[in-house]
């Protein structure tokens, strides 16, 4: 019987021959993520996915801005003879006062290089909208991010949609963007299509937890039997995993799911019987039990409840188990 290997199981065997395959070739250590600051910057992205236009919808008057914030007529002048959206740095202004203290000849400089690089200025207002601190780089920091995407055959415009939809990338270094891509790169098995797709709906891979993604991994492909196209186009990645779960215990045991045979596999219907993993995992509750499961949403609820109340069980049989062993190891050591 054909043994049945994941990707990155593969990369594993791969890295203890000496191979590291996911690892860029062309630098020589690769800085390793701070937890604190990756797991806030992954929140952060996380949250910005769900809320990108909410910094657009506010309406400022230039005049009573002004007065509030006397010394932002100068940045408000220089954003405007780049003809960005004044409302959007008002509002940056206002939520991030520390930008008036910004070196006014570097954010010129910054507003050029964004220009420089193909970004229009609707994008340029947004992403200082969400981003001011943007504002703070250097010259060369901007071409830097876009040159580590290049450098994986990422083209301009998706490039530019991914950082105006999430500013906060910005703020990765080139070695943090390029080991993160190549690991991401290596699910998808290297087909660039696919990664783009997961990057632009799971924008925090970039630099959440990775063991947590490779658990969630090892259980769509190896539990569920999800290939890499139908993982590119969810959010599972970047969901609890114990969200994934039970909703795929309860479409297993409504037998609406059904996981694919070896013959399904080599026939090429792994995809065909059950519905997508973003029907499974993306819906809210309501639109999971009518439209996936078939189901009330009563029903479900119920479940949950249930499923719940297992875990308690088990966690209780668990805490005994320790216990009764501790006893053991103390009655023999007496």
């Amino acid at each position: 019987m054909r043994r049945f290997f994941t990707p990155l199981q593969l990369l594993k065997q791969h890295s203890s021959r000496g191979v590291a395959q996911a690892q860029p070739t062309n630098l020589k250590k690769i800085p390793k993520f701070n937890p604190q600051n990756q797991n806030h910057l992954a929140q952060a992205i996380a949250e910005a996915s769900m809320n990108q236009n909410k910094f657009m919808r506010k309406e400022y008057d230039r005049e009573t801005f002004v007065k509030q914030f006397p010394r932002a007529t100068a940045i408000l002048n220089i954003c405007k003879s780049y003809e960005l959206n004044e409302e959007s740095i008002m509002g940056a202004i206002e939520r991030n006062p520390d930008v008036l203290d910004f070196d006014l000849s570097n954010i010129s400089v910054i507003l050029h290089q964004f220009q420089q690089l193909g970004f229009g200025r609707n994008a340029v207002s947004t992403i200082i909208s969400q981003y001011p601190h943007v504002l703070q780089y250097k010259e060369n920091d901007l071409s830097n991010t876009m040159d580590a995407y290049r450098k994986k055959h990422f083209g301009e415009r998706f490039i530019i949609k991914l950082l105006v939809s999430y500013p906060l990338l910005f703020s990765l270094s080139d070695e943090e963007i390029m080991n993160r891509l190549s690991r991401i790169n290596y699910l998808m098995q290297n087909r660039i299509s696919r990664t783009t797709n997961l990057l632009l709906r799971n924008p925090s891979l970039m630099c959440c937890d990775w063991k947590e993604v490779e658990e969630k991994y090892e259980y769509l492909y190896k539990t569920m039997r999800v290939v890499e196209k139908d993982i590119s186009r969810s959010q599972a990645l970047t969901l609890p995993l114990s969200h994934t779960i039970l909703r795929h215990t309860f479409l297993d045991r409504a037998g609406v799911y059904v996981r694919p045979t070896l013959k399904d596999e080599k026939k090429g219907l792994i995809d065909r019987k059950n519905p997508s993993l973003a029907d499974i995992v993306d819906t809210n509750d309501a639109e999971f039990a009518r439209r996936v499961a078939k189901v009330s949403v009563a029903e479900f609820e119920v479940f949950k409840t249930l499923m719940h109340y297992e875990d308690e069980l088990e966690n209780d049989e668990d805490d005994d188990s320790e216990l009764n062993l501790s006893s053991e190891f103390d009655a023999e050591s007496k």
